[in-house]
């Protein structure tokens, strides 16, 4: 059951990013087939989610309060370009073919692959030292502006755990 919920949760952040991979798509005019190309939208929408993420951790802590709304606002963006698709599909563009079908079985596979493996405990010698901490710190408190200037230690940034303090 777990490793259900964890899938749908791979699944829902696949589904944000795309949505926000859309946004940014239009809102930066890149047009042709790289603007249909779910992996491309998929890795624009994941750096303008970490861009949103951490313009908001400048005045909140990133609490599931504060975080849900930005996820769920990019929900029907995501539909729209999954509704694109199936247009390009039915008009006949785009074939589906084994190609399409074997690419959703291996991203199904993947997708349970991965969340089996987020199920184990965490095998980071340094987990415990600062990125479990840092995901609380940032859950807890927001940005401190001139943490940094007491002590160098105190100003690094790792963008990966803003995101996986979101969903912490």
């Amino acid at each position: 059951m777990a490793v259900a919920q964890v899938s749908a949760l791979v699944v829902c952040s696949a589904l944000s990013a795309l949505g926000w991979g859309r946004v940014a798509a239009k809102l930066l005019r890149i047009e042709g087939p790289l603007a249909r190309r779910p992996i491309s939208l998929l890795w624009l929408g994941w750096s303008l989610t970490l861009l949103l993420l951490h313009l908001i951790h400048f005045f909140l802590p990133l609490t599931a309060a504060v975080v849900t709304p930005l996820y769920l606002v990019s929900a029907p963006f995501a539909l729209f370009a999954i509704r694109e698709r199936l247009v390009e599909i039915r008009r006949g563009e785009r074939r589906p073919g084994w190609m399409g079908a074997a690419t959703a079985a291996g991203l199904t596979i993947l997708v349970i692959w991965v969340a089996s493996r987020a199920m184990a405990p965490p095998d980071a010698y340094d987990y415990g030292l600062y990125r479990h901490n840092t995901m609380q710190w940032i859950n807890s408190y927001r940005i401190v502006p001139g943490l940094g200037n007491l002590h160098a230690r105190l100003a690094f940034n790792q963008s990966p755990l803003v995101y996986f303090a979101s969903r912490f």
